[in-house]
């Protein structure tokens, strides 16, 4: 089996600074740019497997990543990106928001 624990994706996904992660999201990085489709390659693998907390931390992705799913062009990354999203609204504060319009 390939699949990742929660403990080593956690681990790995903790050891990528998350002003890193932004800047490579929002483009803004100039050369970090290409590193994009890679970026969301590693969290669309590692954000099933996060535990709680760590999801919480990388949060604040969400935003970015809705920007980058509004420009993206080609169907692959369009469902890579979405993917990231939906494992990040797992997250309790979102479906606590969620909760409130019922």
């Amino acid at each position: 089996g390939g699949s990742i624990t929660p403990i080593q994706a956690d681990i790995i996904l903790d050891s990528i600074p998350n002003d890193l992660l932004e800047e490579v999201l929002s483009g803004n990085g100039g050369t970090l740019h290409e590193f994009q489709d890679v970026v969301i390659d590693i969290l669309g693998t590692l954000l099933p497997s996060c535990s709680e907390p760590t999801l919480e931390r990388n949060y604040s992705s969400v935003p970015l990543l809705l920007e980058l799913l509004r420009k993206s062009e080609e169907m692959d990354s369009f469902s890579d990106i979405s993917g990231c999203i939906l494992s990040l609204h797992m997250v309790p504060p979102f479906l606590q928001l969620l909760n409130r319009f019922e």
